[in-house]
């Protein structure tokens, strides 16, 4: 037996804009920012408070990157002094790549995670009822009255 869905009620709005970059970010950190920034803009859904969560995403990146570099570098074995080892950059790569995905989930910059999150509803867009019943097209109302129509 399907449990039941827990009821949904109006989502909290978050503020727009854009968070301030942290100037303490490595090179590849800092790009990862400007990257996740243009993606979270053209998606509609940034907000200065997802600051923290844009951090850490960008930061787990720089890691990923330092750690690959040193695995492509080193190698996967190492010479120590008690014998081979495993390069312990691989297993701090894995870790950066698997905690910076948690991050990229809660913005929504996943494939699975993209569907559960929301953008602010567009009241003026009509329907597709709207568009069935000759009030509007794909571009909008085609008069006031129409729209009127809609909101009642």
């Amino acid at each position: 037996m399907a449990r039941p869905k827990k009821p949904r009620g109006p989502e909290a709005a978050a503020p727009g804009g854009v968070p301030e970059k942290p100037t303490d970010l490595s090179q590849a950190a800092s790009v990862e920012w400007d990257l996740l920034i243009g993606e979270l803009s053209e998606l509609g859904t940034i907000s200065t408070v997802d600051r923290a969560t844009i951090e850490m995403a960008a930061r787990y990146c720089g890691y990923f990157h330092e750690a690959a570099e040193d695995v492509q570098k080193n190698g996967l074995m190492l010479n120590t002094k008690t014998g081979v080892k495993s390069n312990p950059s691989i297993r701090s790569r894995d870790d950066a790549a698997r905690i910076r995905k948690s991050y990229l989930e809660a913005l929504g910059l996943t494939p699975g995670s993209r569907s559960r999150v929301s953008q602010p509803a567009e009241l003026d867009r009509p329907t597709l009822a709207d568009i069935l019943e000759g009030r509007a097209d794909g571009n909008g109302f085609f008069d006031e009255a129409d729209k009127k129509k809609k909101t009642g």
